[in-house]
């Protein structure tokens, strides 16, 4: 596993201590850290003799392309998939990177999830949208809620539902990627027109210049387009808004490890669609019913999975998956009291145990 979950936040220390002190309970194992991106292979030998040396049985791998920063991430694991298996390989990852993919395999197999549309145009995405009716969007291939929005269309114009208020929103198209900002950040000129309102008058009035400079800066901060202001799309990801949580937006998250579920919480957020913790959103530990748990497992299993956290939406009593996260999952043990990493140490030790015979 990664080092940063050691400074990640409490859940995943405790994660990381339950299943590190559980492999090392058995004594037939012992726990390995590895943080991926730092290693240095040059080639597969490299890697082999390394697996050697520290004999290697199997990689958790609490980790994912779409989070690694380093450029030698997907190098490493390449390199050591010839020669150890990992619990969630490399192919999974690329299968649940992809939000679309994993849609239509789930309703293929029949796993309820929500009808979608791929929009790669603007007038495709007002000839989609239904006046005043409300949709998520989102990026196909980000996660931790990256870009996913709440919209309408009323007329031409679009909307953007944020901190319980809707403001109007530009959405501007170029080679065939949307790219949607907010309104009021669409005339940068006007920022432009009072740093040099505030030059003029700290010339006139000399004694007013850090009164000048501090309208300047006001100027350029508020009225310029910032980059946590839009975001590019390419294509962009169209569902209905399904949600039943009142004021709130509400998700339910669970971990699936093998064919058990070992924890779910309800996250709700007022602020953000995504309910997700990292953006503001609230866990409470909850309790499945039977028929969300054998779809929470069905959708882990049909990706390929091994362990997972499952996002569920919920609207008038019925319930579809949102998404499969292989990795980084997030944890929830504080909240749950669930010991996930004692699970899923014991759940590997038992991988190993199967491949020793």
């Amino acid at each position: 596993m990664p080092g940063w979950l050691y400074r990640s936040d409490p859940s995943d220390r405790l994660f990381a201590d339950e299943l590190i002190d559980t492999i090392a309970a058995s004594g037939r194992y012992r726990a390995l850290p590895l943080d991926l991106p730092s290693l240095s292979f040059s080639t597969p030998e490299e890697a082999g003799k390394f697996c050697l040396d520290n004999d290697l049985a199997l990689i958790l791998e609490h980790d994912s392309p779409l989070y690694s920063k380093s450029p030698r991430y997907a190098k490493n694991v390449g390199f050591l998939e010839a020669h150890v298996p990992f619990l969630n390989p490399s192919e999974v990852h690329k299968i649940c990177n992809d939000k679309v993919g994993v849609k239509r395999t789930l309703q293929t197999l029949g796993i309820p999830v929500l009808e979608d549309a791929v929009v790669r145009s603007l007038e495709d995405l007002r000839a989609y949208m239904q006046e005043d009716a409300l949709y998520v969007i989102k990026p196909l291939n980000k996660g931790g809620g990256t870009g996913v929005k709440l919209i309408k269309r009323t007329g031409n114009k679009f909307f953007e539902h944020a901190h319980q208020v809707w403001k109007e929103i530009s959405i501007l198209e170029t080679n065939k990627r949307l790219i949607v900002r907010p309104r009021l950040y669409t005339k940068p000129f006007i920022a432009l027109f009072g740093v040099l309102s505030a030059f003029a008058l700290a010339i006139a009035f000399p004694s007013l210049l850090i009164l000048a400079a501090i309208t300047g800066m006001a100027s350029v901060y508020l009225l310029t387009e910032r980059s946590d202001d839009r975001f590019l799309y390419d294509p962009i990801l169209v569902e209905p808004f399904f949600n039943n949580g009142g004021e709130e937006f509400v998700s339910l998250r669970c971990t699936v490890i093998g064919d058990q579920v070992v924890e779910a919480v309800r996250r709700s957020n007022r602020k953000n669609v995504t309910s997700n913790v990292s953006r503001g959103g609230i866990a409470s530990k909850t309790e499945l019913t039977e028929q969300q748990k054998q779809m929470a497992i069905a959708a882990k299993n049909a990706v390929g999975a091994t362990y997972a956290g499952v996002d569920l939406l919920i609207c008038k009593g019925e319930s579809v998956i949102g998404e499969v996260n292989v990795g980084p999952i997030t944890i929830f043990s504080t909240t749950t009291g669930a010991s996930v990493g004692r699970t899923l140490g014991e759940y590997a030790m038992a991988v190993c145990d199967k491949q020793n015979g």
